[in-house]
């Protein structure tokens, strides 16, 4: 089975330089491959492919040296998450949903990760590295057990991070504990049938309504809106890191407790329609809870039926 362990980096000054100039050229290789493939269907009705843009890419390493600097993973990476944004974009179209068509990427809602496949790591003093063309050596702290199949860079605006997707054993099937029917809810986010419960989740936005007040002051272009525009991002990673914290500390309870779990079925989509209401069925991230059960849950890996059923 796969699992992703993520830890932090250390990066030196001149590394992050670097990293921010190939976050760029990410950046614009989206950018570029998005209009290259509008064009094309606006001149001919072609569609061109992920392999044709790799093409393309190729023959951009051989003339420029700015491309040639960095890993020609790293620059594959956008036009993959292009194509699957297209196919993704199709299939929503055939299923009669909301298309949401690939957008243009601004200056800061840029490219922020990129994949390393079968990544190289290595011991580097009392930490590990890993060796990335272009930005040499990123190291961290500590490397979990398993196979390493990938690596992904990704910048926050709190820090930088490298997630390593890990090919684990499949975990052993639980024990004989009893199963458990979940009743999720707003006050309370999760009611077990065995009587316990967990209160619901209401999201301090208070630090964050004071700085976007203070961005919305700032002049346009200046640079002290671009500092207050980073604590806005800052402030906001710092409830999404606690919020997913929590959720991960509830569901390995749960997961740890019971071998079988049902979960309550309800329509989303239609609860969220209520305007008085949709902000607090979000925070409770309901949808986020029946996924972590169910990649959590020891039985996935030695049985095809889960574990972990709407009901």
């Amino acid at each position: 089975m796969l699992r992703t362990r993520v830890q932090p980096v250390h990066l030196k000054p001149s590394q992050h330089r670097r990293l921010d100039d190939l976050l760029h050229q990410l950046t614009d290789l989206w950018n570029g491959a998005l209009e290259e493939r509008i064009g094309a269907y606006r001149r001919a009705g072609e569609a061109i492919s992920y392999y044709d843009q790799c093409k393309s890419l190729t023959i951009i390493r051989g003339e420029d040296e700015s491309f040639r600097r960095f890993a020609v993973q790293a620059q594959r990476s956008p036009l993959h998450r292009l194509d699957r944004a297209f196919k993704a974009f199709f299939r929503r179209v055939q299923a009669g949903e909301k298309p949401g068509f690939p957008r243009f990427k601004g200056k800061h809602r840029g490219v922020h990760s990129f994949e390393v496949g079968n990544p190289t790591i290595h011991r580097k003093g009392k930490r590990y590295a890993l060796s990335v063309k272009g930005i040499g050596d990123i190291r961290f702290a500590t490397m979990p057990g398993g196979v390493v199949r990938q690596a992904r860079i990704v910048r926050t605006a709190l820090r930088t991070s490298v997630h390593l997707v890990m090919e684990l054993p499949d975990g052993a099937a639980a024990g004989a504990s009893a199963p458990v029917g979940i009743d999720v809810g707003i006050n309370r986010r999760v009611a077990l049938s065995t009587g316990a419960s967990y209160p619901g989740v209401r999201v301090d936005r208070r630090r964050i309504r004071r700085m976007q007040r203070l961005l919305s002051r700032a002049r346009k272009g200046s640079n002290a809106r671009t500092k207050k525009r980073r604590r806005l991002a800052k402030a906001h990673e710092r409830v999404r890191m606690a919020e997913r914290h929590a959720l991960h500390r509830l569901t390995t309870a749960i997961v740890r407790q019971h071998h079988r779990i049902a979960v309550e079925d309800l329509q989303i989509p239609n609860l969220v329609r209520n305007r008085h209401l949709a902000r607090r069925i979000h925070e409770q991230q309901w949808g986020r809870l029946v996924q972590q059960l169910t990649y959590k849950h020891p039985c996935l890996g030695s049985s095809k039926e889960s574990p972990v059923n709407w009901c």
